[in-house]
């Protein structure tokens, strides 16, 4: 024989409920730090990686023109910045002269938008300001660091934090800051 419940008395009993709501409360204070932790790796590898290719853009534009191209930090896209860091933004152009800025009559090649609020990405003294890949594909050697408010205290946390490794080669290498080639002990290099 089957049994039918009356019309109007189909659903959850008030314990299904509450154990379906218990269950989905501790599914979600387990995830969500997780999730929160993946999208800020996501947000650090898109921004170190929209920087490394503005190297390499700038690198294959010096060899393919002849000229040296440079890579400055920028806060109003159109000038180089010698104050703040990369965070603010960057911009690549044509050196014709080789004087590190651009200067009137210099194509500008390509504008970056600065990183989201907490981030940081600063290089050390050879690179603080700028990049010059030559024609020939080198450049001043140097190391460019990028770290978001994950990175509390450096020596702890370094893992987090993405490095850029120009050699004198012009070769652009990332890497972790935990790496062994890293000589960073901060997240604002002098």
């Amino acid at each position: 024989m089957k049994r039918h419940s009356p019309p109007g008395q189909i659903g959850f009993t008030l314990i299904e409920l509450m154990v379906t709501l218990a269950v989905a409360a501790i599914v979600l204070t387990t995830a969500v730090p997780g999730f929160r932790q993946m999208i800020q790796s996501n947000k650090v590898a898109t921004d170190i990686n929209a920087f490394v290719s503005a190297l390499h853009l700038a690198r294959s534009e010096a060899v393919k023109r002849g000229k040296p191209v440079t890579v400055c930090k920028s806060n109003d896209s159109a000038t180089c910045a010698a104050a703040n860091g990369w965070e603010q933004g960057w911009i690549v152009f044509v050196d014709t002269n080789g004087s590190g800025t651009l200067d009137v009559g210099e194509e500008l090649l390509r504008v970056y938008d600065g990183l989201s609020a907490g981030t940081t990405l600063r290089g050390n003294s050879t690179v603080d300001d700028a990049v010059t890949f030559q024609p020939s594909g080198f450049a001043d050697a140097g190391s460019i660091i990028l770290c978001d408010s994950r990175v509390q205290t450096f020596s702890h946390d370094k893992g987090l934090a993405r490095v850029v490794i120009i050699s004198t080669r012009g070769r652009v290498r990332l890497v972790q800051g935990d790496h062994a080639d890293v000589t960073l002990i901060t997240c604002t290099p002098s």
